[in-house]
């Protein structure tokens, strides 16, 4: 950061430890990881904040450090990295007295950049240390501490975004690591509760680019039975979720003929849509 900023060391320090802490849920196995750093949690929090400062509100270098944290831990492709950083709204927080503490602590900075394409973001991340270089041409690590904090911080569309990525651009060859962890996010396995809700629509476009490739992929790849299976008996179990909920009644009504007729359920509302869930099952 000192070689990037026209700033001195004292200078630094005392803007991180001014930076206040996010007000994050303080809980799950990754709290202790989390306590014992929280000097590096604001250091995050200046760099986020000298980002977005210099980009405008909610910067794609900053979006994709937030994004980071649902992917897989393996390698992930700047590429897709970008794309689900794209998908994340935008949001703005900051008090006026931060935007003038940083207008001063990044003069001359913000001039130097324009708006950040996905190559001038991600070689920001990399001058800032946030990220660091794989072996994989194209591709980025996060420190494990970074995705903890990200996930953390709780960015609203954080996760939704990652799915849609995945579900867009994700290969299975060259990225199953991360098509399986979209897969964790949307279904949960185990203890692991889900995190992602789609629309109907929305599933059942996944299930047919996205699950059962996976699950075929993995039993003839890899003679994985097991994990195939399981993919396939929770993908399931989500669409049976999803069938009852479009076969329990709702409070809509449509015009005919000059007459106002209740519809009795979504199932009869979207009939297209029903069929396609059905036969998914």
């Amino acid at each position: 950061m000192l070689s990037e900023l026209p700033i001195n060391p004292s200078r630094l320090l005392d803007t991180i430890n001014r930076m206040p802490s996010r007000d994050i849920l303080w809980s799950g196995r990754e709290v202790h990881l989390l306590r014992k750093n929280t000097f590096l949690l604001q250091l995050f929090e200046v760099c986020f904040s000298i980002f977005d400062h210099a980009d405008g509100p909610g910067s794609l270098a900053t979006r994709m450090v937030l994004v980071s944290g649902w992917f897989a831990p393996a390698a992930i492709p700047i590429s897709l990295l970008s794309l689900a950083a794209q998908k994340v709204p935008k949001k703005h927080n900051g008090t006026q007295f931060w935007r003038k503490l940083l207008h001063s602590l990044t003069c001359g900075f913000s001039s130097s950049y324009s708006k950040r394409s996905e190559v001038e973001a991600s070689s920001m991340l990399l001058r800032f240390n946030l990220a660091r270089s794989s072996t994989k041409e194209g591709y980025f690590h996060f420190n494990e501490l970074i995705k903890v904090y990200a996930r953390k911080r709780g960015v609203t569309g954080a996760a939704n975004a990652m799915v849609q990525a995945v579900a867009s651009r994700g290969s299975l060859s060259l990225h199953s690591e991360h098509v399986w962890a979209a897969c964790f996010l949307l279904f949960g396995f185990g203890n692991n509760p889900k995190v992602v809700e789609l629309r109907v629509s929305e599933l059942l476009c996944l299930v047919k680019q996205v699950i059962l490739p996976l699950a075929i992929w993995t039993f003839v790849t890899f003679s994985r039975c097991g994990a195939a299976l399981e993919l396939l008996r929770v993908c399931t179990d989500a669409l049976e979720a999803a069938d009852q909920a479009f076969l329990t009644p709702v409070e809509k009504w449509l015009d005919k003929s000059l007459c106002w007729k209740p519809i009795q359920t979504n199932a009869q509302l979207n009939p297209y849509l029903w069929e396609e869930l059905a036969l998914s099952r």
